[in-house]
């Protein structure tokens, strides 16, 4: 997996628990999950896990990267409570190829997608045991032509719980 440093946080994307940034390196600009945000490291941990399954199974997922976030990184977004989080989030972190261009999956799209495609996502989500795709929020993405699958943080759901775990 590559590795690039943060250059400058350029700002939150404020939605749902963890705050993702945009994250500018010397390699472009990054989506990048958080180390020091809710969940983390195990829903850092079923990025990466899930999106090397998706790969395997030939389904669109960005592309993951290591960013390192040096502790003095220029930050274009002043919020008190994103300083709080970058103070948590400083080392290594987990971005994501940053597609400018996407556009959130709607209901109206479901008779665009293939229903082997459609098959295979919903096995995908069974396996890894994925509560976050759902019709309100389909963590899907359409870019260039192609359905994108974000937002795994939550699956593996068992790593949050180890004491439940049984052989």
């Amino acid at each position: 997996m590559e590795t690039y440093r943060a250059l400058r946080i350029l700002h939150a994307v404020r939605s749902g628990s963890s705050w993702p940034v945009l994250i500018e390196t010397d390699a472009g600009v990054f989506h990048t999950k958080l180390r020091g945000a809710a969940q983390a490291p195990a829903s850092l941990v079923a990025e990466i896990i899930v999106g090397a399954l998706a790969d395997a199974l030939e389904l669109s997922v960005p592309a993951r990267v290591l960013i390192d976030i040096p502790s003095d990184v220029p930050v274009d977004d002043p919020h008190q409570e994103l300083g709080d989080l970058l103070y948590r989030s400083v080392g290594r972190n987990l971005g994501f190829q940053y597609m400018a261009d996407a556009r959130s999956f709607r209901p109206i799209d479901g008779s665009r997608v293939d229903p082997e495609l459609a098959s295979t996502i919903v096995w995908l989500d069974g396996l890894v045991q994925n509560p976050d795709r759902t019709v309100k929020n389909p963590n899907l993405l359409w870019s260039h032509g192609a359905l994108w699958l974000i937002d795994h943080g939550a699956s593996l759901g068992f790593q949050h719980d180890w004491r439940r775990v049984t052989e």
